[in-house]
């Protein structure tokens, strides 16, 4: 064995180097014996220069018997300076083995052109072999082309040969290699450029020619060569231009034989009918094999390096140009054959459609049905004439101004003017579009669109040129972006035209087509388009109606080329006197022919307002309540002074209460004479005939939901109160000129405008009619609600007659005796909702705090009966969460109760949702101890099971485990309104859950082809997105599961992450192809060209809450800002990780910007400066895999490889409590509710858990155990009970009788426990970890004493309590043993030093004297327990390392 003593002695001329250790490949290691093939191996290695100074590589496991490291280190040594490598094997059991050692100066290693044989610490031969990777002085060792182990590990294998062609390596393998070596030798962007097209079109072929078993073999060994050609350009870090000229070569061929499609097709659904043309692939696949195999030969040459590598060019220029030669003369044959001649012929786009192309082309333009013009909108003829000469004037003008805007107030005829003049436009044949906005579902993306299509219906030599504007952009059809929507329907067509005259374009109701924000760009477009159609050769004028809005009345004031025009508004405005008479007077009308009857008179009372004319003609019209004449309406409309729409409300209103409605009228008497039959009855048969009226038109107006007659027949039995039997139907029913829905049972009741319900809750203007604010509404409701409840429920809501069948028994055959009534349903899942809209001060506040303290405290178990039954668990969740901030304030106790109601339903929500029964005998047997629903309700049911030990004591932090996915769940998130969880999962599928019961929500959503490694809800929560390695994106509906449209092609690697816009009309998305791409969710078409500039990939992106940015966090370490609209970045990117961006997340308010890296912390960004806040927030023990904001904005949760969720004060940085702790696998995803009261994670363990962020210090689950690899086990001093600890960074107390586990999980290491013991009383644990620290535990409360004993610089392998319990000694990979005081956790004295290994087992002697200890260096000492010095002189004698040493118990030995 070679040893540190033999070093070279220093001369005077020997000066110090600069190295660097990059790295080491290990070769040879043993295989396992037994289960080799599924059990991983864990080594690490040491590196020792000088017996000074030391480096621990990281823990790797493997299966197989060759390991690479990538990690760096820097130092300044001289040449002879010895550097001795160690490898250790690492057991669960027996701790840390030393396998075998090497010492070289490093000179040697550096000059090294072989790997080096290991010399075994065991007495047998070895066959471990290693390489180290160093420069020195910045230089690579001169043989670097041939150690380095990415190329290593790629040509061994790739090695492929012409040789046993059936045994190919298939595309499995191929992956491999080119997925191989992240962070290790980068490539140059020149060779990557050169051969990433030669290699994705090689991995085309594969796929496409798999069908053919003669091609397939020669395809796939064609695309694994070169990607080991790809390998070894990478490694030399050099550029050949003859090498490029050959990809460049091979390029055009495979790009040549991808265009035809057709063809390929056929060869795919009948292989062997093209016989030649498949042996002249077998040929391509075959050359391309020998061309490879020849650079794999030219680059592999040990003289290939960055010294020589010019030198060798004139040595291949020959060869190279002979394989370039044959790939040329491969493409010219393939230009030769028929059948792709034929092929690509067909495929080109012909320089003259005809009309069936046209239209085709054309008719992938996305049109909006019903939006355009429409005969039956326009003007009676004779009406409006004055305003319509004055369009036709301007309509004529050849200097007018291109765009007229028609402004005026609602319902005052704008929309029947623009169909009047689009019919005279159409006449003229002057009309090009008319696009109406009338409906809110048309958008401002869908006007430019429509508008296009209508032109060529009436503008047939539009087509062409339309046409050919978007024939080579199939993305452009479906583009939202207006500018350029624009641009390519109207501007680039109309250049195309001759002067063909004016062309008109109609749009009405622009003020209908969003919100301001919605519609601030379409404004913007429309004022913009007379300076850029200025110098078009065909004349475009717009017409444009809306509403006199702030907005739309700033964009037109003063813009150029806009003339506005307001609506008239006349006290007797001709017009309105018109449509009276065609409503009313027309033949065949109510009153035409009666002389008494005036449409003067009704034109006058409408004040200029034809909503008013409009809701007067149906009243008149009206037969509801029958007995009524049209005349004596049209008369009783006339009765009052009361003009206006409030006037008409009033008096429609008093004609079902006439005594009522006139007590402050001066038309009293009259409205008594002509008041209906229907009115005096309501009137006679109550004291309070309003209190009725007041009580259904409240509800109708402030219900949750959509209310029919005939759910409130339903619900007039417990919730509406009403002072009589009432006929809900004709009671509506007789509201029909005010109210739509009316005349069906089961359509939504709603005020035809929404003037009438803002009618009714403001006094001064409906007096009598008055109903009371909407917050004395939500109050009735509430208090109505719960005394509903509070006299329905009771044990056993569903009268089931045994426990022992699930509810799904009782549903499923009609069995069910007894069922819900709706109303209870109501109350039981609204209550809180309208408690939540009640105003501060509750008029019966003490009624309702003694309702409230009865559902908790009385009737909460019957009530979730009732819900269980009804299946409705998850929203008695909601409703309580709903209430929880108004109960704050109304009751302490109430509230509490509330908050562990909530606990207990999230819990038990799978038992309670499955069965009724087990509400009372499963969940309240399990509430833990503290629990106020557990105390409450215990004992009132003495008779169920009783747990005499083992129940919990806290709930836990982690609220439910969702299981269901068959792999790591890569993202979660929630839906906007908390309802819902969406899920992407390695198993290629999502999955929507129920986020109080974690029930899963249908069937998983199938459609990717690979890992789904990002979701997304858009804001509305109807769709989620989602991203794939398959390189697409999917958008699908959350209510049905099916996939939206097709999927979203156009990256070139995976899809690492996926986002909504705020509006849901984009999708963004981030790549591993470098790039963040804008989609259009409605077209399902990409929007622009992707935005570039980040080096690395792009591994997360995040929309700004206004929607205007886009944050995205990329390999390269930066985070980047993008501007939406125009796709440029915003400012620099912004720097300070040292490691690769995972996650980035927007502020609620969008001023700052968090992210996580594999540096292991979470910075903050302020987003106008774009510049850090504060210092990293630093805690995670690994890589951070993401980051997500509350909704308020005040904290930050993160998700770590270190297997925690942490929450982090956004303001300060600080940490919030201990890390949540509880998954056994990275955090790879973590998302908050919107209430900010529950986290959801995603984990590589296959599961999703939910955390209560409130109670974020409580420990693990009540149930389960440990991850089955333990680190350590020892027994209580009096045998019955077990501690162990184990990897999952736990430890754990059994019943050594019955081996059930006792309490909770003790949680606080944050890596592995390696040891435990007792104290002698058996009153506490001491436990050591690889995190380096010591903890003591308190055995009976299962609770950490103290703070952790830190001090170690290593694992701490071992820990031992002295036998009077005052002290702990514990040993450590740092190769020391420390003394500790038990009671005041201080280190006593210096560490005891000695041991040239880890000490791996330590222990007192049964006097407490002295103390022994074992370690790696195969040597056990014994030390002075007092003084801390070494007893006499090592006992030596193993030839391994001393993992495990004891004392007999008389001291001697």
């Amino acid at each position: 064995m070679s040893s540190d003593s033999n070093k070279d002695p220093p001369t005077q001329q020997q000066a110090t180097a600069k190295y660097v250790l990059r790295g080491a490949l290990l070769q040879g290691l043993p295989a396992r014996k037994v289960f080799g093939s599924l059990l991983k191996t864990t080594y690490l290695i040491t590196a020792v220069i000088d017996g000074k100074e030391e480096w621990n590589f990281e823990d790797i496991g493997t299966t197989g018997n060759v390991i690479a490291w990538y990690e760096e280190q820097e130092f300044e040594k001289l040449p002879s300076s010895r550097l001795r490598v160690t490898l250790y094997r690492r057991h669960h059991v027996k701790g840390v083995e030393e396998v075998a050692t090497v010492v070289k100066s490093l000179s040697e290693w550096w000059q090294a052109t072989e790997a080096t044989f290991l010399e075994p610490i065991k007495k047998s031969p070895s066959a471990i072999q290693i390489n180290l990777f160093l420069m020195q002085d910045g230089k690579a060792a001169p043989a670097w082309g041939t150690n380095d182990p990415l190329l290593h590990e790629a040509c061994k294998l790739a090695g492929v040969t012409l040789e046993g062609m059936r045994k190919v390596p298939g595309l499995a393998t191929a992956n491999q290699v080119t997925g191989r070596g992240d962070g290790a030798t980068k490539a140059a962007k020149d060779i990557w450029s050169a051969w990433k097209p030669v290699l994705k079109s090689l991995g085309w072929l594969v796929a496409t020619m798999d069908v053919l078993p003669e091609v397939s073999p020669y395809a796939k060994t064609a695309w694994t060569v070169i990607s080991v050609v790809y390998k070894v350009l990478d490694a030399q870090q050099k550029k050949d231009d003859k090498i490029e000229e050959l990809a460049n070569a091979m390029q055009a061929v495979f790009e040549h034989l991808r265009k035809a499609e057709t063809l390929w097709k056929e060869i795919q659904e009948q292989p062997g009918r093209h016989t030649q043309f498949e042996k002249e692939l077998c040929a391509l696949a075959n050359h391309t094999i020998k061309c490879a195999c020849f650079i794999v030969t030219y680059a592999g040459d040990k003289s290939f390096t960055g010294r020589v590598f010019k030198n060798l060019l004139s040595d291949v220029n020959g060869k190279t140009d002979e394989q370039k030669k044959q790939f040329d003369q491969l493409m010219q044959a393939f230009r030769d054959g028929a059948l792709l001649r034929i092929e690509l012929g067909v495929s080109k786009t012909n320089a003259k459609m005809n009309d069936r192309e046209l239209n085709e082309t054309i008719g992938q333009i996305r049109y909006q049905d019903d939006a355009g013009y429409r005969s039956d909108k326009c003007c009676l003829d004779g009406t409006r004439t004055a305003l319509l000469d004055r369009i036709h004037e301007w309509a004529g003008a050849r200097d007018a101004e291109p765009i007229f805007v028609l402004m005026g107030a609602a319902r005052t005829g704008k929309s029947t003017i623009a169909h009047t003049i689009a019919r005279q436009f159409l006449a003229d044949k002057k009309l090009g579009a008319m696009f109406c906005f009338a409906d809110r579902k048309r958008g401002p993306e869908s006007l430019f669109r429509n508008v296009a299509r209508e032109l060529c219906v009436w503008r047939p030599s539009y087509k062409t040129p339309l046409a050919k504007s978007i024939v080579d952009d199939a993305n452009i059809c479906g583009i939202t972006d207006l500018s350029m929507q624009f641009k390519r329907f109207i501007v680039d067509p109309m250049k195309e035209l001759g002067d063909t005259g004016a062309v008109f374009i109609v749009i009405d109701a622009l003020d209908e087509s969003g919100s301001p924000n919605d519609r601030s760009q379409v404004l913007s477009m429309i004022c913009d388009a007379p300076k850029k159609m200025k110098d078009l050769p065909i004349s475009c004028r717009f017409l444009i109606t809306c509403r006199d809005e702030p907005d739309i009345r700033k964009a037109f004031h003063g813009a150029f080329g806009v003339s506005v025009k307001r609506m008239p508004m006349l006290k007797e405005d001709p017009d309105i006197l018109a449509y009276i008479k065609h409503r009313l007077f027309s033949v065949g009308s109510c009153l035409h022919g009666l002389r008494e009857a005036d449409p003067m008179a009704l034109a006058k009372n409408s004040e200029g307002v034809f909503l008013w004319a409009s809701l007067a003609s149906g009243f008149i019209m009206s037969e509801d309540p029958p007995g009524v004449s049209a005349f004596d309406r049209y008369l009783y409309i006339l009765s009052t002074t009361d003009t206006g729409l409030d006037g008409l409300y009033y008096k429609v209103l008093s004609f079902v209460y006439p005594q009522h409605g006139g007590q402050n009228s001066r038309d009293h008497g009259q409205d008594a004479n002509v008041g209906p039959r229907l009115g005096w009855n309501i009137a006679r048969s109550t004291a309070e005939p309003l209190k009725d009226f007041r009580t259904i038109m409240g509800f109708v107006f402030t219900a949750q939901g959509e209310v029919s007659i005939r759910s409130l027949r339903t619900l007039n039995k417990g919730l509406l109160s009403l002072e009589q039997p009432v006929d809900i139907g004709l009671f509506l029913r007789s509201f029909a000129p005010l109210l739509s829905g009316v005349d069906q049972d089961d359509e939504p009741v709603a005020p035809l405008h929404t003037s009438f319900a803002e009618f009714l809750r403001e006094h001064s203007r409906s007096r009598d009619f008055y109903i009371g604010s909407a917050s004395a509404h939500h109050e009735n409701l509430t208090i109505a609600s719960l005394a509903l409840l509070t006299g329905c429920l009771h044990f056993n809501m569903g009268d089931l007659g045994t426990s022992y069948r699930l509810n799904r028994y009782w549903h499923s055959g009609g069995i069910l005796t007894a069922e819900v009534e709706e109303d209870v349903l109501y109350a039981c899942r609204h209550w809180g909702y309208h408690l939540s809209k009640c105003s501060d001060d509750l008029e019966n506040e003490h009624e309702a705090a003694d309702l409230l303290r009865d559902l908790f405290m009385e009737k909460f178990l019957f009530w979730l009966d009732g819900a269980s039954i009804a299946g409705i668990v998850s929203d008695v969740a909601s409703c309580i969460n709903a209430a929880l901030q108004r109960l704050r304030k109304l009751d302490d106790s109430v509230y509490n109760a509330a908050l562990d109601s909530l606990r207990f339903i999230r819990v038990f929500a799978e038992p309670i949702r499955l069965s009724a029964a087990h509400i009372y005998i499963s969940a309240l047997t399990w509430a833990p101890v503290t629990s106020d629903i557990g105390k409450l309700y215990r004992k009132k049911y003495e008779s169920t099971a009783q747990i005499v030990s083992g129940i919990p004591s806290e709930w836990p932090v982690v609220n439910r485990t969702i299981h269901g996915h068959q792999s790591s769940v890569y993202s979660v998130a929630f839906s906007p309104d908390g309802k819902r969880l969406a899920s992407g999962s390695r198993d290629k599928t999502i999955r929507l859950w129920d986020a109080e019961t974690g029930a899963a929500l249908g069937e998983p959503l199938v459609g990717h082809g690979d890992c789904v490694n990002s979701v997304n809800f858009s804001l509305d929560g109807k769709r989620v997105a989602s991203g794939s390695d398959d390189q697409t994106i999917r958008v699908w509906d959350v209510k049905t599961g099916a996939a939206i449209g097709g999927s979203l092609t156009g990256h070139d690697d995976s899809v690492i992450s996926v986002a909504f816009s705020p509006d849901g009309k984009r999708i963004a998305s981030g790549s591993r192809d470098k790039t963040i791409r804008m989609w259009d969710v409605e077209m399902g078409a990409a929007i622009g060209v992707p935005l570039a500039g980040h080096g690395g990939w792009v591994n997360s992106v995040a929309f700004s809450p206004d929607g205007k940015r886009i944050a995205s966090g990329s390999g390269d370490r930066t985070i980047r800002v993008w501007d939406v609209e125009t796709g440029a970045a915003i400012g620099e990117p912004l720097e300070g990780h040292d490691s690769l961006v995972w996650s980035v997340a927007f502020s609620p308010d969008g001023k700052r910007i968090a992210s996580g890296s594999g540096d292991r912390t979470i910075r903050m960004w302020d987003v106008e400066m774009g510049a850090a806040i504060g210092e990293p927030l630093a805690g995670h023990d690994d890589r951070v895999w993401s980051v997500a904001f509350s909704l308020d904005g005040k904290r930050v949760a993160s998700g770590s490889e270190d297997d925690t969720i942490r929450i982090w004060d956004a303001e300060t940085g600080a940490a919030i409590g201990e890390p949540l702790a509880g998954h056994n696998g990275s955090v790879l995803s973590v998302a908050f509710s919107p209430d900010g009261k529950r986290i959801a994670s995603g984990s590589r363990d296959k599961t999703i858990r939910l955390w209560d962020v409130e109670t974020g210090a409580a420990l693990g689950e009540p149930l389960g155990g440990h991850n089955p690899l333990f680190g350590s086990v020892t027994f209580s001093p009096d045998g019955k009970r077990i501690a162990s600890g184990c990897v999952d960074h736990t430890i754990r107390m059994w019943d050594a009788e019955t081996g059930a586990a006792i309490g909770e999980p003790l949680r606080g290491h944050d890596k592995t426990v390696d040891s435990v013991t007792f104290s002698p009383d058996g009153k506490r644990v001491a436990s050591g970890s690889s995190d380096k620290t010591i903890r003591i535990w308190d055995v009976e409360m299962g609770a950490a004493i103290g703070v952790p004993l830190a001090g170690h610089g290593g694992w701490v392998n071992s820990v031992a309590f002295s036998p009077d319990g005052k002290r702990v000694a514990s040993g450590s990979w740092d190769k020391t043993i420390r003394m500790w005081d038990v009671e005041t956790g201080a280190v006593i004295g210096a560490p005891l030093a000695g041991h040239k290994g880890s000490v791996n087992s330590v222990t007192f002697s049964p006097d407490g004297k002295r103390v022994a200890s074992g370690s790696g260096d195969r040597t056990i000492r014994m030390w002075d327990a007092e003084t801390g010095a070494a007893i006499g002189e090592p006992l030596g004698g193993h030839d391994v390392s001393v993992n495990s040493i004891t004392f007999s118990q008389t001291t001697s030995r």
